[in-house]
C-alpha cells in the first residue's frame, strides 16, 4: 500500500477503537478517585458534627444527677428525686404523667454555682414569689453583706425540692430586692406543688434530648430543649439530598439547625451509618 495516500478506513477504525478503549480505562480509574475526593470533605464534616453532638450529650449524661454541695440537703439529686427521666418535661409539650419514651431523655444537674440556699417562706409553684435565706455559702458584696437572693438573677434556671421527693424547675424572670419572681417550667395546670419554708433552691441545668426520625425520608434529627418556653434547638440533622425541605419540615426543623447531607458514600461507612441512627 502506498502510504502517501494516507490510512485506510479499516486502519482508522481500529485506531479509534483502541483509543476509546484506552480512554475508557483511564476514566474508569479516575472516576472512583474523584468520587472519593468529593465525598471526603463531606464525611469529615459529618464526623466532626457527630463528634460535637455526642460529646455534648456525653457531658450532660456525665453530669446528670450532680447535686448541691453547700448548705443543707447536699449530695446527689437521686437522693431526693429522679434526675434522669425517660420523657420530656417543661413548659412546652410537657409529657403526660406516667408516660415514657425510648427516644427522649431529660437530665438535671447542679452546675458549679454559689446560688445554693433555702427558701425563707413557703413557695407555691402556681404563683412563685421566691424569698431565700442568706446562708453562709451565699455570695457576698465587697462590704461583706450577702448579695440579694443569694446570687439568683433574672434568666437563671432554679430547682426547688424538698425532703419528700417533690421538685419543680423555674426560670427567674425578675428580681426586686430580696424577692424574685419565678415562672414554673411546666404547664400552668400542672403547677400545683406547695413547698414549705426550708426547701432547697439551687441553680440547675436542665436538658431534654430527643431523636426525631422520619423513616420515609431517612431523616434523623437530634433536638435539645431547656425546659423553658423557648423553642427546641435542632443540634443535628442528617438527610438525603433531594429531600431536605420536606425532611426538615417533617422533623420540625429550626433555623438554628445544623444540617448534614446524607451521601451514598457516607451511608456506606458503617461507623457513620451506625452513629447517625442512634
Amino acid at each position: 500500500m502506498d502510504r502517501g495516500e494516507g490510512f485506510s478506513l479499516i486502519e482508522v477504525t481500529v485506531a479509534l477503537a483502541l483509543t476509546l478503549v484506552v480512554s475508557a480505562g483511564v476514566f474508569a480509574l479516575l472516576n472512583p478517585a474523584e468520587s472519593a475526593f468529593l465525598a471526603g470533605p463531606e464525611i469529615a464534616d459529618m464526623q466532626q458534627r457527630l463528634r460535637v453532638a455526642t460529646d455534648t450529650l456525653y457531658a450532660n449524661l456525665l453530669m446528670a444527677g450532680a447535686g448541691a454541695y453547700a448548705g443543707t440537703q447536699t449530695g446527689a439529686l437521686h437522693r431526693f428525686f429522679a434526675p434522669v427521666l425517660p420523657f420530656r418535661r417543661g413548659a412546652v409539650r410537657n409529657a403526660a404523667a406516667g408516660s415514657f419514651t425510648t427516644d427522649t431523655i431529660t437530665l438535671l444537674s447542679v452546675p458549679p454555682t454559689a446560688a445554693q440556699t433555702t427558701t425563707s417562706v413557703p413557695l407555691s409553684a402556681a404563683s412563685a414569689a421566691l424569698r431565700v435565706n442568706a446562708d453562709s455559702g451565699c455570695p457576698r458584696n465587697l462590704d461583706g453583706t450577702p448579695k440579694p437572693l443569694c446570687g439568683f438573677e433574672p434568666g437563671m434556671t432554679a430547682l426547688i425540692f424538698d425532703d419528700v421527693g417533690r421538685y419543680d424547675v423555674f426560670t427567674v424572670v425578675a428580681a426586686d430586692g430580696d424577692i424574685a419572681q419565678l415562672a414554673v417550667n411546666k404547664p400552668a395546670a400542672a403547677a400545683t406543688m406547695m413547698y414549705p419554708a426550708g426547701s432547697k433552691v439551687v441553680e440547675v441545668v436542665e436538658r431534654t434530648y430527643a431523636l426525631h426520625v422520619d423513616v420515609a425520608h431517612r431523616v434523623y434529627q437530634l433536638v435539645s430543649y431547656d425546659g423553658s418556653d423557648h423553642v427546641d434547638v435542632a443540634g443535628l440533622r442528617v438527610f438525603r439530598p433531594g429531600s431536605a425541605t420536606s425532611a426538615a419540615q417533617a422533623c420540625g426543623g429550626s433555623d438554628r439547625a445544623v444540617d448534614l447531607v446524607w451521601t451514598e458514600a457516607a451511608a456506606s461507612r458503617p461507623e457513620i451509618n451506625n452513629v447517625s441512627r442512634r
